[in-house]
């Protein structure tokens, strides 16, 4: 998208070089820690790894949203209770 390609032009105006993207187990587990505060659990982990695309992990991270560990770290965050 446009805040990308803003980026992409920042640093190759200071011939900086973009980080690779995550390796797929990686990616999963930042995103349990980032959303729920916990990290994946072996299942899980095999779960998506069985077939790690982007729309699987669009999935994982949809349901993690929704659960209940966080909604409660975004109202702890935002004070919310």
């Amino acid at each position: 998208g446009p805040v990308d390609h803003f980026i992409l032009s920042k640093l190759e105006l200071q011939s900086v070089a973009p980080a690779p993207p995550a390796d797929p187990a990686v990616l999963l587990r930042r995103g349990y820690l980032d959303l729920i505060g916990l990290p994946p659990t072996a299942a899980e982990q095999r779960a998506f790894l069985e077939n790690p695309t982007g729309e699987a992990y669009a999935k994982v991270v949809d349901g993690l949203l929704a659960d209940e560990r966080a909604r409660h770290l975004s109202r702890s965050a935002t004070g919310g209770g």
